[in-house]
């Protein structure tokens, strides 16, 4: 009976001391981004701050790039990570690929609406981000860029199935 009491306080005790560090980890680095663009099919992704592993496809969250100006001080940009350091980019004058993915320009009057990114390799410390919407403004842009690894306040992936955020806010009286 001894033995049984003292192998169940061990398992109350490890189960209860991992749940704390859980529960202290997820209050400490997870965010909820909700995405307010049409840039990304969904409309939220759960995120974290550390540790910040970047892999082909997560979703990320930056500051504005410079071209912004202070247009979205105090939000991020939130786009998919296409291009990782040596990554090969080819430039084929409508579409940017790099890595088996092309992302096709906006076009105006039958051209890119803005430069688009040169050929070339990602340098060491920097990605590439893209919206899946033709129509967004990312790194297919030589004006938006490349990001800085640094840069990157979060990472994560899509949280399928959350509501719109204009939904969020009706749910909660705010109006749009």
């Amino acid at each position: 009976m001894s033995a049984l009491r003292t192998t169940l306080r061990r398992t109350f005790i490890v189960t209860g001391s991992l749940l704390a560090v859980i529960g202290y980890w997820g209050l400490a680095n997870l965010q909820l981004t909700l995405n307010g663009s049409e840039s990304l099919p969904d409309t939220a992704y759960v995120q974290w701050h550390w540790p910040q592993l970047i892999w082909r496809g997560a979703v990320v969250a930056v500051p504005p790039p410079a071209v912004f100006g202070d247009k979205f001080d105090g939000m991020s940009v939130v786009k998919r990570i296409g291009g990782l350091p040596g990554d090969k980019v080819e430039n084929l004058g409508d579409r940017i690929c790099i890595a088996g993915a092309c992302y096709v320009a906006e076009l105006r009057d039958g051209k890119p609406f803005a430069p688009l990114m040169a050929s070339g390799t990602i340098p060491k410390g920097m990605i590439a981000i893209f919206g899946d919407a033709p129509n967004s403004f990312d790194s297919r842009y030589g004006t938006f860029g490349l990001i800085p690894e640094d840069q990157i306040e979060a990472i994560g992936v899509a949280l399928h199935g959350f509501p719109h955020w204009t939904e969020v806010a009706k749910w909660l009286g705010i109006s749009t």
